[in-house]
């Protein structure tokens, strides 16, 4: 711009005369400038209301084609204009410090933290009761990962062990959030699916559903790692679930459950030869324990899948994603690829599975602070 036009275009609310204003606006993006220059005719601006952004984000919404999930659009200080008063900014907040998102179970606590977007070290330590498990955490996170107190920014809890937390946590500011939202969250953040049905493996298993209507929880059944744990302890003498799946890979599960190839010599419309048709139907009273654990753990998984898949019947959902600390089991990789062949469905195990409830802890923070 020459000298001349530019100093005009300085002027410009000063000037009464001049049919057009010229407004220098500028946006903020982390570490990001941009510079603009826009011309607004003043009897546009006072026809249309007093406000205008000139950067335009893609819509945070899972079910417009293109769209970016919620939450995850950059911190930026947007102009507001008002009409012969000049320019004034609406600033939104800037997440600084560590978020703290924390899984409080009753006998086991899961920690993560969460900066720039990014999951910084979880761990998961087990205690007596909840107190004692998340301040035993809290402590050993700050300690291993170097942070301090003054790092943090915000601490999230959730999970049935929150409850018996009251008031803030060594002082920082503290908040409770729905364990159910904070799965869904969790689980969109680590499978980068918008839309599916995460699959909560805990002591029973909880199903919410994610799509562009929001987070929800629509149900669950009553088998999950308690089972696995009670069962063992009846029929193999230990809850030690690492033990059980160690037996469990010397197991032969021909000899425990009943196979569609055992009924049949042809395959079933929809059903292949190696379908289960009878859980441990085949099972005898001196069946060795490695076979007993196989069917232990399969039964649970099997079980857990099915009931997945019927959750979703009234939906066009195919993708289940899969979280808790069952997720860790060897066997998972052997019966949900089996699962998925017989119904048509994908299951996806993130990185870290069994964290994402306390990953959605800290970034329900994250969301509330973006629509703040």
């Amino acid at each position: 711009m020459k000298n001349k036009e530019f100093a005009a275009a300085s002027r410009v609310y000063s000037l009464k005369n001049i049919k057009q204003e010229q407004i220098l606006y500028s946006s903020f993006f982390i570490l990001q400038f941009s510079l603009y220059l826009c011309t607004r005719k003043r009897k546009e601006c006072n026809q249309n209301g007093a406000l205008a952004q000139l950067v335009e984000h893609r819509t945070e919404n899972p079910c417009v084609p293109g769209s970016i999930p919620g939450g995850t659009t950059p911190p930026f200080i947007a102009p507001v204009f008002r009409d012969g008063a000049g320019v004034s900014f609406y600033t939104k907040t800037v997440i600084m410090g560590i978020i703290i998102g924390i899984d409080v179970g009753i006998s086991t606590t899961k920690i993560v933290g969460l900066k720039n977007g990014k999951v910084i070290s979880p761990i998961r330590i087990s205690a007596a009761d909840p107190i004692t498990s998340l301040y035993g955490a809290f402590g050993k996170y700050l300690h291993d990962n170097g942070i301090d107190l003054k790092d943090v920014e915000q601490v999230m809890l959730t999970g049935v062990g929150a409850a018996y937390i009251e008031g803030d946590v060594y002082g920082l500011p503290t908040a409770h959030t729905d364990e159910f939202v904070a799965d869904g969250l969790g689980a969109r953040f680590e499978s980068g699916l918008q839309k599916a049905i995460v699959v909560s493996m805990g002591t029973g298993t909880s199903f919410v559903q994610c799509d562009c209507h929001g987070i929800r929880h629509i149900g669950g059944i009553g088998i999950g790692g308690g089972t696995l744990q009670g069962l063992s302890r009846v029929m193999l003498n230990t809850n030690n679930i690492k033990q059980v799946a160690s037996m469990a890979m010397q197991g032969d599960i021909s000899h425990i459950n009943l196979l569609i190839g055992d009924i049949t010599n042809h395959p079933l419309p929809g059903l292949p030869m190696n379908a289960t048709a009878s859980l441990f139907s085949r099972a005898q009273y001196d069946a060795p324990k490695e076979d007993i654990a196989l069917g232990i753990i399969v039964m649970v998984l099997q079980s857990i899948g099915s009931a997945s898949v019927l959750s979703a019947l009234n939906t066009d959902i195919k993708d289940f994603v899969l979280i808790g600390n069952l997720t860790l089991l060897p066997q998972c990789k052997e019966v949900f690829p089996l699962l998925e062949k017989l119904y048509k469905v994908h299951y996806h195990i993130p990185k870290y599975s069994e964290f994402c409830t306390a990953i959605g802890a800290a970034l329900s923070y994250e969301k509330q602070q973006h629509s703040a």
